[in-house]
């Protein structure tokens, strides 16, 4: 259950944390996100942290700045003192949430520290976009190890999309790749979920635990790194 917070709080954990608590109203993604991964390295070319940068959809971006009390004139340019005022402003989490990032290393789960915030703005379009870092509990060599970057919600009612173009690694002889999921088959899964979980609700209205289905929806950074000589 997203904890009870000021309005614009609320709000703002809304983006990533979504609803955790849902019944079938909240069945399908209402906040919608652009996200970029860059994949940081030490100097033996280790894997060490994820720098996060998400991009979110025009419509919450609106209820967002009016939330803020920012762009009271709808020209789409914040002044100095209001981007000053939007920096952090989606990086309020509860120790529970896990940032709707995910890490794999040959399929064992890899904690991530705390987000560190970067640079938050407006864009032309209209768009508030922010980013983050978030650093591995343990470094990971990607020659040795299969690694795995998931960005979902588990609630779905976050949509998250990786951007190609923004995705990275900053360490030579390693490449990333972009997977999507299945979405007939997620949909599915979905739809069958919603059927199990209808029948036992007498009113719609009711809040109720909502499976979590978000993982089937997840896209995906892979990373390959080639194995030094020697």
């Amino acid at each position: 259950m997203t904890p009870r917070l000021a309005p614009v709080a609320a709000l703002v954990l809304a983006v990533p944390l979504g609803v955790a608590s849902a019944g079938p109203a909240h069945a399908h993604p209402h906040i919608f996100v652009d996200t970029g991964v860059t994949l940081i390295h030490d100097e033996r070319g280790r894997l060490t942290a994820l720098r996060i940068s998400w991009t979110y959809d025009e419509l919450f971006s609106l209820l967002m700045l009016e939330d803020l009390g920012l762009d009271a004139d709808y020209d789409g340019v914040l002044s100095q003192e209001e981007t000053d005022a939007l920096q952090g402003f989606d990086m309020d989490w509860p120790e529970w949430y896990e940032g709707d990032v995910y890490l794999e290393a040959s399929g064992t789960p890899v904690a991530l520290g705390p987000p560190e915030p970067g640079p938050s703005g407006l864009l032309p379009n209209g768009m508030l976009t922010s980013t983050h870092t978030r650093r591995l509990e343990r470094p990971v060599d990607g020659a040795e190890e299969s690694v795995v970057v998931k960005v979902y919600d588990p609630t779905f009612y976050t949509a998250y999309s990786i951007l190609p173009q923004q995705v990275s690694s900053e360490a030579p002889g390693c490449t990333t790749a972009v997977f999507t999921p299945d979405l007939d088959a997620a949909y599915a899964y979905l739809d069958a979920a919603l059927e199990e979980l209808g029948a036992s609700i007498d009113d719609p209205f009711v809040e109720q635990d909502f499976p979590p289905v978000g993982d089937r929806f997840s896209e995906e950074v892979r990373l390959t790194c080639e194995k030094a000589d020697g």
